[in-house]
């Protein structure tokens, strides 16, 4: 089946979770977090791979948001995972209202990734569930949506398996809308990533919407003004530099993005999320620091200071890390002026483009 047409029969969305004093239509205007700030994020259970997954994906959000995620296992983190139970059900909270949770349950949850389940369907559930976190509301729930919903249809098929809803709950998560009144909002967008699929067998004039998969311009554009200041961030390490647990480089043309994962692992992510490069350490040691030393060796080592990968260029003093936009991660000389191959003491080869 080609990824362009709509599985009518097996369309999984995530379902809306409010608190019991539900204050429906104060979703973005209130429940933002403030611009700059870095959420804890903690797993309270799951498969490792997907916990690794899901980390990966989330992480594109801050390309384009002036707020960061931090994986680890602080008890007080604002955003607690549960993806252990396979019960077919995906939610967050909206926003801040994750504060609301007991810091032992969960304030979102992914009930159908598998350590097998397609990257593709990892990038749409994940990025939508962190973007409800961030405070975003269901885009057909936009106050000009305007869906030509078949309503009978609907109620059939949401009201059957694999969702099993109630009729409140479709009256809530598809046709319920918020006002105009208490959000900002963009003009309603058929690509973003908060929209559900739409088949046309559910609308009156064929109207739908197929996969989306990945952050829509939009979506970019309009949470880079609702979290203004998203840096750039780096691309090289200097002599001497190093990233620690969680932090990142990431390519000029912002398509690659190396990180040094809470797991110990350090890996290279194209846009869509998908490893290129690794270490390899990933489960194996309690990160500590990933660094560009001033001897020209660039080493990942654990908490107890002991080197757990090299690239092994040491004898070359003032030698710099570089991403590139190619994806490839290279090791250059000190005071190369052209980054070409003849310059460069180690490389990744995990070009891509």
């Amino acid at each position: 089946m080609s990824d362009d047409i709509l599985d009518f029969k097996s369309i999984k969305v995530c379902i809306d979770v409010h608190p019991d004093e539900d204050t429906r239509g104060a979703v973005v205007t209130s429940k933002k977090w403030q611009p700059g700030q870095t959420l804890r994020v903690r797993f309270l259970d799951g498969d490792p791979t997907v916990q690794q997954k899901i980390a990966a994906v989330a992480h594109q959000w801050s390309q384009y948001i002036n707020i960061q995620f931090a994986f680890g296992n602080d008890p007080n983190a604002e955003i607690r995972i549960s993806c252990g139970q396979l019960d077919g059900q995906s939610w967050s909270n909206i926003g801040t209202d994750a504060l609301s949770v007991d810091k032992n349950q969960p304030t979102m949850h992914y009930g159908w990734l598998q350590p097998d389940t397609p990257d593709e369907e990892y990038s749409r559930v994940v990025l939508h569930e962190f973007g409800h976190a961030l405070g975003c509301i269901h885009e057909h729930q936009h106050p000009e949506a305007g869906i030509p919903w078949n309503r009978d249809a609907v109620y059939r098929y949401y009201m059957g398996p694999p969702n099993n809803w109630t009729k409140e709950s479709v009256d809530n998560n598809l046709f319920a809308q918020y006002s105009k009144n208490v959000t900002q909002f963009s003009h309603f967008d058929t690509q973003s990533i908060m929209l559900y699929p739409i088949p046309k067998e559910l609308t009156t004039n064929g109207f739908e919407v197929g996969w989306n998969k990945h952050l829509s311009e939009t979506d970019k554009a309009f949470m880079g003004a609702i979290y203004p200041g998203a840096a750039k961030g780096r691309t090289t390490l200097a002599s001497g530099q190093s990233l620690q647990p969680g932090q990142s480089l990431r390519s000029p043309n912002q398509l690659h993005t190396l990180i040094l994962q809470t797991d110990g692992n350090v890996v290279l992510y194209n846009q869509h999320s998908q490893p290129l490069w690794a270490t390899n350490t990933g489960g194996l040691i309690k990160p500590g620091t990933f660094i560009m030393q001033t001897d020209g060796n660039l080493v990942l080592y654990d908490t107890d200071n002991r080197p757990k990968w090299a690239s092994q260029t040491f004898g070359n003093p003032g030698a710099f890390f570089d991403v590139q936009d190619d994806g490839n991660l290279v090791v250059y000389r000190a005071g190369s002026q052209s980054q070409t191959e003849d310059n460069a003491l180690w490389a990744s080869a995990s070009n891509d483009m």
